[in-house]
């Protein structure tokens, strides 16, 4: 029987074949080079480079046994894996650009991924260089990331080099992450659709002569855009205009600044957008402005004990079909859409159990949707939908027209019985089945909220 065994994946088409590696690690594109003779030089015409700093030898094991031996022999490699790391990289991107044919010289995709940076003066020269061998191979998505980008001086801090902006008119997706970023003057990146900016130290004249050449980006990404306590970070975003990204489909905003006024209006002047994810920061008060947005994801936590805000978010969006929060139950938003399919609630609260049963009511109470819309919900502990008697008696249903609801519960500890949840929930739900840990509960009406809400 084993000599019937055939050896099917060689028998693939390379595009094929290079597909497969694509989502490989490079460890094992390494071991596969093992594999045979058609095998051994596969990685040379690979298109896509993901370059990430290894945690422990076991790259140098693999690489006694393979054929990239004869390219790292003369490294010491019992020494520090990084400079390991950074001569490796250097001789497959040096074999890439001797390469003999388009196909092995193209590179659709190049991510760089360094734990740390150690040696600045040199490693920066170094990256500099990576970049423009990536940049001459054509490279359609450029992915770099720095960690860890906290608690370092700003020289110490990658700084992406003006010239390799200049030179990346092809490129199509670029993400940064833990670097710093600068320049004067506004970038022409007329092929770029997504762009991610992650903890990236730059100021707001720099950002918006980035995203004002990129005419065409539909997917942008931001996470860490505010002041640092060093100034290390950008200002607000609410000094940036985002409006020149006319082609936006899909906004991503984490942990980053704005005012309520500047969120409020930029979808005035985005008519593509479809897909917000927010999540809000320090905000007050809030209304949307009629978007077009019709997915919306909304992170949010309530007020800590040193804070006397009460975070409030209204949306209203006729066009919303999908809707998706996770955060504390004690934050606060109301959404007017009567084309919402589905609503995703994964909630949890650090409050009195009391708290928590008026909190989560009063948040259900304002989630206004059609009969047509599945509400799911998940909850951090039964308690949160194990309601008393006292307070089921002065409540009355917040959404009369839901017809199925999805309760899902987390905890470690053992539930309550059967009888003990259908008691403190059968006087609004009608149970399928019962709640438990790793399955959902439908229901055919909602959960009530206290009259005195109103």
């Amino acid at each position: 029987m084993a000599n019937d065994v055939k050896d099917r994946i060689s028998n693939l088409p390379s595009e094929v074949i290079h597909h497969i590696l694509s989502f490989v690690p490079m460890d094992d594109i390494v071991r596969m080079s093992c594999l045979s003779k058609h095998w051994r030089f596969m990685w040379i015409c690979i298109p896509v480079l993901n370059f990430e700093e290894f945690a422990d030898d076991c790259f140098i094991r693999i690489a006694e046994d393979s054929e990239l031996w004869s390219i790292i022999d003369m490294f010491n490699l019992r020494g520090i894996q990084q400079q390991t790391f950074v001569k490796f990289v250097d001789k497959i991107l040096d074999k890439r650009r001797k390469a003999s044919s388009d196909e092995e010289l193209n590179v659709t995709r190049f991510k760089l991924y360094l734990d740390h940076l150690y040696g600045f003066g040199v490693r920066a020269a170094q990256i500099d260089n990576w970049l423009n061998s990536a940049l001459e191979m054509r490279v359609k998505e450029l992915n770099l990331c720095i960690k860890p980008y906290f608690r370092r001086p700003l020289d110490r801090i990658y700084r992406f080099p003006q010239s390799a902006l200049n030179n990346a008119r092809s490129v199509t997706v670029l993400k940064f992450e833990g670097i710093r970023l600068k320049t004067n003057f506004p970038i022409s990146l007329p092929s770029l659709t997504t762009l991610s900016v992650i903890n990236v130290i730059l100021d707001d004249k720099t950002f918006q002569n980035l995203i004002s050449g990129c005419p065409n980006i539909k997917d942008l990404l931001l996470s860490g855009y505010k002041e640092h306590e060093e100034g290390a970070y950008g200002g607000s975003l609410s000094c940036v205009n985002l409006t020149v990204c006319v082609a936006l489909r899909s906004l991503s905003l984490h942990d980053s600044d704005f005012t309520n006024q500047w969120l409020e209006h930029l979808t005035f002047g985005l008519p593509y957008l479809r897909d917000l994810l927010w999540i809000p920061v320090m905000v007050q008060k809030f209304k949307h402005p009629q978007p077009k947005p019709e997915i919306i994801l909304l992170f949010g936590d309530g007020p800590d004990e040193y804070e006397s805000y009460e975070m409030k978010v209204a949306l209203n969006t006729p066009n919303l079909v999908y809707f998706d929060f996770r955060g504390d139950m004690s934050f606060r938003f109301s959404i007017n859409s009567a084309n919402l399919l589905e609503a995703n609630l994964i909630v949890w609260s650090d409050y009195g159990v009391r708290s928590m049963y008026f909190n989560l009511l009063s948040l259900l109470s304002n989630l206004n949707c059609s009969c047509s819309t599945t509400v799911r919900l998940h909850v951090n502990c039964e308690e949160a939908v194990l309601i008393p008697k006292c307070i089921r008696e002065m409540c009355f249903s917040p959404l009369p027209d839901l017809k199925h609801l999805k309760v899902k519960i987390h905890k470690d500890e053992d539930f309550s019985t059967k009888s003990e949840l259908r008691e403190a929930l059968r006087w609004n739900f009608t149970f399928q089945s019962l709640v438990t840990t790793n399955e959902e509960a439908s229901c055919t009406k909602p959960f009530a909220v206290p009259k005195e809400a109103f």
